[in-house]
């Protein structure tokens, strides 16, 4: 399956995000599984950054550069850990505060619109 192809792509902070745009099994998976490492009510922002990235994120791109936080995280990214726990500890020391800036700004760039309610309804045919 061809996930990038769903997914909705944007570039921030060196890096090119390709995020699903709207919220999916595998984010609450992610949230109910992280709870297990720290409990919900204990989350900050690097806490839900964490969550939303590893269940929102499909792939990335990271150019090559000089900037040492893009390729601190194209190492995270890269050689994450398979189990959560040691994704978390790898997030923690790699991933700084200007990526988890980048990632939300791509996060809110790639959503769904949703629908307004104050447009226009369309009416069935009354005939």
């Amino acid at each position: 399956m061809n996930l990038k192809a769903i997914a909705r792509k944007y570039t921030a902070g060196g890096v090119t995000w390709w995020l699903m745009p709207y919220a999916t099994l595998r984010n609450q998976s992610v949230a109910a599984e992280f709870t297990h490492i720290i409990p919900r009510d204990r989350w900050d922002t690097v806490q839900h950054t964490f969550v939303m990235l590893e269940g929102s994120t499909v792939d990335v791109e990271v150019a090559e550069a000089d900037d040492q936080d893009a390729i601190r995280f194209r190492q995270y990214w890269q050689e994450r850990p398979v189990d959560l726990p040691g994704r978390w500890s790898a997030f923690t020391l790699l991933v700084s505060d200007a990526l988890v800036d980048a990632f939300w700004e791509a996060y809110f760039a790639t959503r769904e619109p949703l629908i307004d309610p104050e447009a226009e309804a369309v009416s069935a045919p009354t005939s």
